[in-house]
């Protein structure tokens, strides 16, 4: 898995993938709930949550199809530069060339409408880097 890397101060987007249970299929999104989905970051040293509104967004598989399908599983993560302004990093010793050093954890929530089962995931070691000088 890719390092998971967030720019402090800067509003930051990624996708996730809702896969179906015991599967390796993607879980169609359609009655995904904005309203009972949310994700917490979680600070590794303090273990209190960052405060902030992230927005969530089930993604269309072709925006040109009428109707419009969600079986790819896709939902949009915004997270505002509002909240990665609170963030903290942490970076190594200049000896070792001042590597970055993980400094939250995450916990994705996804609800649907439709009585599809709650998903809820743990997204560990994210990593926050200045991204202004």
């Amino acid at each position: 898995m890719a390092d998971f890397i967030i720019p402090k101060g800067k509003e930051f987007v990624f996708t996730v993938t809702i896969m179906e249970k015991n599967t390796f299929l993607p879980q169609d999104v359609e009655f995904f709930d904005p309203i009972s989905s949310g994700i917490q970051f979680r600070e590794l040293s303090t273990m209190t949550c960052t405060a902030g509104n992230v927005t969530m967004v089930k993604v269309a598989d072709d925006i040109t199809a009428n109707p419009l399908t969600y079986k790819g599983g896709v939902i949009k993560v915004t997270v505002p530069g509002t909240l990665t302004t609170l963030m903290n990093y942490e970076r190594g010793d200049k000896v070792d060339g001042y590597y970055l050093k993980p400094t939250y954890e995450a916990i994705i929530t996804v609800g649907f409408s439709d009585g599809t089962p709650t998903r809820t995931v743990m997204l560990e070691d994210i990593y926050v880097i200045p991204a202004e000088c």
